[in-house]
């Protein structure tokens, strides 16, 4: 993930550089993951725990496409988050582009 990503998501508590993250996916399915930072210098956030799983249950391939998606929780005021998956469409194994997002609702 990329560092310019991190004010999306929760933040951390003071001298902590690891929060628990509960994102939907496009099937409704729930994922808990771990979102952790470097303790000094650059902060890249990083996805530890479930995100092997996630990975291996959705058969994410190198060069699959993951979007995060941050939106507005109306019943307790703050942000809920959401997984979206682009897989590639190969033909005669040559990838050929990827499907278009479904526009947000």
């Amino acid at each position: 993930m990329k560092s310019k990503s991190l004010p999306h998501f929760p933040g951390f508590e003071e001298g902590q550089h690891a929060t628990s993250l509960k994102i939907k996916d496009e099937n409704g399915k729930d994922w808990d993951f771990r979102l952790s930072i470097r303790r000094r210098g650059y902060k890249k956030p990083v996805l530890s725990a479930g995100w092997l799983h996630f990975v291996k249950t959705n058969n994410l391939q190198i060069g699959d496409q993951v979007h995060f998606l941050r939106e507005q929780d109306t019943t307790t005021g703050g942000f809920k988050y959401k997984i979206k998956l682009t897989k590639q469409v190969k033909l005669f194994g040559a990838v050929i582009g990827f499907p278009p997002l479904p526009p947000p609702p």
